[in-house]
């Protein structure tokens, strides 16, 4: 009966789209930034998981502004853009493993539209 049981609260959370990552994700982690070395990009978590918190990336000695999203151990990044002329653009997705010291991101090779398939992990140390 005990198994039972466990087999019905196991089943009722996964098909009620329960996310078991949802806390260990970096945006929880408020006045927050993370650093990623190679390549050079620091995602800045504000003061609360509602405000917008956003990443910057360097290309060619250029910042490029990135919207991250956070799904489970998912990752996709969209290029930030007010104007929306590129906005929700996605330029890279990946698989995450999260700590509270940092989080390392799979780069999911087929969808990198912003590094040119350069970098296969990404690994964002948590530095405040």
């Amino acid at each position: 009966m005990k198994i039972k049981c466990i087999v019905c609260v196991l089943l009722f959370f996964s098909l009620c789209g329960c996310d078991a990552y949802v806390y260990a994700q970096p945006y929880n982690y408020e006045n927050s930034i993370w650093v990623c070395d190679e390549p050079e990009i620091t995602y800045y978590v504000l003061d609360s998981p509602d405000n917008e918190n956003y990443a910057v990336v360097k290309i060619n000695g250029q910042d490029i502004m990135l919207d991250f999203g956070f799904r489970s151990t998912l990752l996709f990044a969209f290029i930030h853009d007010e104007s929306e002329s590129e906005a929700n653009k996605e330029c890279f997705t990946g698989t995450c493993q999260y700590s509270k010291e940092k989080f390392v991101v799979k780069v999911d090779i087929e969808s990198d539209r912003l590094f040119g398939g350069e970098y296969e992990t990404l690994v964002f140390k948590r530095m405040k």
